[in-house]
């Protein structure tokens, strides 16, 4: 097993609210499965806190997994999938942006310093 899951499931939607009747109604209802990387079980990286990934199924053959904080998203065929994916799209990223980190640019910067809060070299 690459990483264990916390899932903590949520619902996102857009809402607005009607103040004059003080109501709330949701405009659109995209349900969005939010699990955490707890253990990277990866030779060379230790995990510094949990990593949020957010799932989102597109459909019946197709997900999205993302770390949005450090800007890494990557898709699936399945939920698992797209997860598993984004754990090694995070640590080849990582290791791509710490090889340059003094050529790097100021977004690829704060992407780098992001994920140096989550993952460091063993």
């Amino acid at each position: 097993m690459i990483c264990d899951l916390q899932e903590q499931s949520s619902d996102n939607a857009f809402e607005t609210v009607d103040e004059s009747e003080s109501e709330t109604v949701a405009l659109f209802d995209a349900p969005i499965k939010t699990d955490f990387i707890t253990d990277l079980n990866e030779d060379g990286y230790i995990l510094l806190r949990p990593i949020p990934v957010q799932i989102e199924r597109e459909g019946d053959e197709h997900a999205v997994a993302s770390f949005a904080e450090a800007n890494v998203a990557i898709g699936g065929t399945s939920e698992q999938d797209a997860f598993q994916s984004l754990f090694a799209e995070i640590l080849d990223t990582f290791d791509e942006l710490s090889d340059v980190d003094e050529q790097l640019g100021p977004d690829a910067l704060r992407q780098l310093q992001t994920l140096r809060t989550y993952i460091a070299k063993a």
